[in-house]
């Protein structure tokens, strides 16, 4: 059995007389600890509707978003609509205030620093959004989500209370290797030793460790600034930040997948599939909208033992274990892809074998695996392998998936004592829209930002905005049709925004955004750990000019319609008609729900060149030689 060796370690602790644990307190360390159960929580829900906490938290933020919006609307250049009538209407019935979400796709380092600067982009902070009429609409969130490399900036703007994007840099210091911190052997040894002393601490309480806890040690020293790299912070503890408490920041989710025992194997090692349960993590809750397992536990307690559906000790609750580092190593965590990328040299472990071709012609393959090849050289993982057999004797097939006690544990006839958990991106989720699609949360705009470099140059053809939609139709959630790849590269939508779902009032509107060179080439390697200040501003100028269309060069009119997208859903509830200057927006910025099947043999492979000025990589690359840019196909 998996993680047997801890097994029985973990249940002894669990079910210890409370007596035997003694100055019950909050984690003090990485260590998850013991504390009294209690009395007044749900230990597992339905998935029906939104938590009461979360339905309570949604009001209270569009108190705030409705203020946020008359900011943000107001320095729009409107024809024809009433900002302010509409705001006090939309206050005065707070159902009528747009729900807008923002999710950052998979893509590891590229996803996350491009992503920081897409929340920059939208930020009313920043002085050149709020020039450029975007800034405010990070302001006027109410869901922001993430996954893989798109989890980071998640759980650091969060967990952080939503620094400037600015602030925030200058906290992950970007120069450093998160792995190898230190000016010189001895530094790094140390350092290492150190995570591993902390891994140790929780093996020790009595709870599975695996490389994610490696993964999320290291990747807090950069993402989690502050005394210990957030080995104390929690997850949960989000709630209880004034900013949370008093509505000012959107409300953060982050989304994984987990590992069924009975899904496929290469060389022994799991994949998950596309119709794999999808775990999303919240400040409040825990759990699934859909799959094999569906409902939801108190983030809080993760780690507390439960059999169907109640704490096995009543006297004694786990709390801790929802380590904000770990729960971002979760989502990101590939290990499984990485190693088997690397002992079959690249062919197999391609992000769940999805080979879909964007036509009968196969001009490009939907090659997931430039992003998951060589993430770890086998040096390392066998290296890091080494460590956990001998400090924790387990082997290899034990560590590369991120272990939970299972909260659906005696209910069903669910047997699992302990649930595998993948980054989303393995099941072909990689833009997290899972959870920010469920109609409990009843969503009107989404904006799905990709920079998940599925093609052959490392950028996008839309497939994984695709894989959401083929999700949603599964499950029968309301969400607009996305057209074929082809559809997206020869319409240019992977490399200007776009709006799907438009016309039709039963779905939220997505704008996709994805990762294109507008002013620099932001491809670079998924895992590139270490870059250079010039290279970090170039790339959040980059996303800067894909939100504000080149500073206003590219389409002066995107701010009004990004506006358009916004309120249109809540003006249909309204009853108002929608502007001639909507109109003209969604005429040019929607699908209009007509594939283009005929394949350009431009875009074989596809490879953008910058859109200011129009810019060839071999004339760029001769000034921005950076270290180990991923730029070309491998």
């Amino acid at each position: 059995m998996i993680f047997s060796a801890l097994t029985t370690l973990s249940l002894a602790a669990l079910l210890a007389p409370s007596s035997a644990q003694s100055n019950l307190t909050v984690p003090s360390g990485y260590a998850p600890t013991y504390s009294a159960c209690p009395t007044n929580v749900t230990w597992l829900r339905g998935a029906q509707n939104l938590s009461d906490a979360e339905h309570a938290w949604v009001q209270g933020r569009k108190v705030v978003v409705a203020d946020a919006l008359g900011s943000f609307l107001g320095a729009l250049n409107w024809t024809g609509f009433n900002v302010t009538e509409y705001v006090r209407l939309i206050k005065g019935d707070l159902d009528n205030v747009p729900v807008v979400s923002l999710a950052l796709s998979g893509g590891g380092d590229v996803a996350a620093f491009t992503g920081i600067g897409i929340v920059q982009a939208f930020d009313s902070r920043y002085p050149p959004a709020l020039s450029q009429r975007t800034g405010g609409l990070l302001q006027s969130l109410t869901y922001f989500a993430g996954l893989s490399g798109g989890s980071w900036p998640v759980v650091s703007y969060s967990v952080s209370s939503f620094p400037t994007s600015s602030a925030l840099i200058t906290a992950w210091d970007p120069e450093i290797d998160p792995y190898y911190r230190g000016d010189n052997a001895s530094a790094i040894n140390d350092y290492e030793e150190v995570i591993f002393e902390q891994i140790g601490e929780k093996a020790e309480a009595g709870f599975p460790v695996s490389l994610a806890d490696y993964l999320g040690r290291a990747l807090s020293s950069e993402t989690i600034p502050g005394p210990g790299y957030g080995v104390n912070v929690t997850w949960s503890g989000v709630a209880s930040l004034p900013a949370f408490k008093n509505f000012s920041i959107p409300f953060p989710i982050v989304e994984n997948v987990v590992v069924d025992p009975n899904s496929p194997s290469y060389a022994g090692v799991l994949i998950p599939q596309a119709n794999s349960t999808i775990i999303e993590a919240t400040p409040f809750e825990w759990g699934a909208w859909q799959g094999d397992r569906i409902g939801f536990t108190p983030t809080k307690y993760l780690g507390t033992i439960l059999a169907g559906g109640s704490p096995v000790n009543t006297s004694t609750c786990v709390t801790g274990f929802d380590n904000a580092g770990f729960i971002l190593a979760s989502a990101s965590n590939a290990w499984n892809l990485w190693y088997l990328n690397d002992i079959s040299n690249g062919t197999e472990g391609n992000f769940a074998k999805r080979s879909l071709s964007i036509s009968s012609d196969k001009a490009e393959e939907h090659a997931l695996s430039k992003r998951a090849s060589f993430a770890f050289p086998i040096s390392t993982i066998e290296g890091l392998a080494g460590v956990f057999n001998q400090s924790f004797n387990l082997t290899l097939g034990e560590i590369l998936t991120a272990p939970y006690f299972n909260p659906w544990l005696g209910v069903g006839g669910d047997n699992a004592t302990f649930l595998q958990l993948v980054d989303g991106s393995e099941a072909g989720q990689t833009i997290p829209l899972a959870g920010i699609m469920q109609p409990a949360r009843k969503p009107d705009l989404i904006i799905a930002y990709d920079a998940s470099q599925e093609t052959a140059y490392g950028w996008q053809n839309g497939t994984n905005l695709i894989d959401s939609y083929t999700w949603a139709v599964q499950h029968g959630i309301p969400f607009p049709k996305i057209p074929t790849a082809v559809t997206i590269l020869n319409r240019n939508y992977s490399t200007r925004p776009t709006f799907f779902g438009c016309a039709h009032k039963d779905v939220p509107v997505v704008l996709y955004l994805s990762n294109a060179p507008y002013s620099t080439y932001t491809n670079f390697s998924f895992i590139e750990d270490a870059l250079p200040p010039q290279q970090v501003q170039e790339v959040l100028l980059n996303s800067f000019n894909i939100v504000s269309q080149g500073n206003g060069t590219l389409n002066s009119d995107f701010p009004e319609c990004l506006g358009c997208a916004v309120i249109q859903r809540s003006i249909e509830r309204l009853g108002w008609n929608t502007t001639a200057q909507c109109q003209a927006c969604f005429s040019k910025y929607c699908w209009d729900e007509v594939d283009d099947t005929k394949l350009n043999p431009g875009l074989n492979p596809f490879n953008p060149e910058m859109s200011l000025p129009p810019t060839t990589f071999a004339v760029w690359n001769q000034t921005h030689n950076y270290t180990s840019p991923k730029l070309l196909p491998s």
